[in-house]
């Protein structure tokens, strides 16, 4: 995370990223660091986090959606249903994750235009900033997963991106498939259950909120 930042003066802004940052340090170092807020994908190479995320999100998508979005395009009907809630920020540090006063649940369901389904995708993330709505996070992390370009080659996370704070809940590209990567914050050593990302794993930069 510091070397995909560098110098970059982010006070205020919000950080996303995909499971390969999602670890204590770099919480730390966003939000103490740079005083920036972070929105963290939690995913299997952070298996305590990932436990928690599982567990608690049970309870919460028993409840209504906070946000729902649905796309129609190429011959298919995408539709991402979020739920979020505040958390206990130091129940999360204790986890491994500090800061994270918000987490959230995105389902993602995919149908043929006939409404015949074929594929459901579940995503956990954790943001530090709590005033953040589920149709924000949904924006956030679907505008973030756009970005990114699968192919076959190493697992190299080390690209960054920056965009100015999207406005609506827009997703030009589909979400890639979940998988668990080993990383700097995780040294698992597990096989991904998916193709491994190209070189330029993104870290999104969004401007900051008044």
């Amino acid at each position: 995370m510091r070397a995909l930042l560098g110098e970059m003066d982010i006070a205020g802004a919000l950080v996303t990223a995909d499971a390969a940052h999602t670890c204590a340090d770099a919480a730390r170092y966003l939000a103490r660091g740079c005083r920036a807020d972070y929105l963290l994908t939690i995913k299997g190479n952070g298996a305590s986090l990932h436990a928690a995320a599982i567990t608690t999100g049970r309870d919460l998508v028993a409840a209504e959606p906070g946000h729902i979005a649905e796309e129609r395009g190429h011959g298919r009907i995408n539709r991402w249903t979020t739920w979020t809630t505040r958390t206990d920020p130091t129940v999360w540090a204790r986890i491994g994750l500090p800061h994270a006063t918000r987490r959230a649940v995105i389902r993602r369901d995919v149908a043929d235009l006939a409404g015949q389904p074929f594929s459901k995708e579940i995503v956990f993330v954790a943001t530090s900033r709590a005033d953040l709505t589920a149709a924000e996070i949904s924006a956030h992390t679907r505008r973030h997963w756009g970005s990114r370009i699968w192919s076959t080659g190493p697992a190299t996370p080390s690209g960054a991106r920056t965009t100015s704070r999207p406005t609506t809940a827009t997703a030009p590209e589909p979400w890639p498939p979940c998988a668990t990567w080993p990383s700097a914050c995780s040294p698992s050593t597990a096989s991904p259950r998916s193709n491994r990302p190209s070189s330029g794993s993104a870290a999104t930069r969004s401007a900051p909120s008044h």
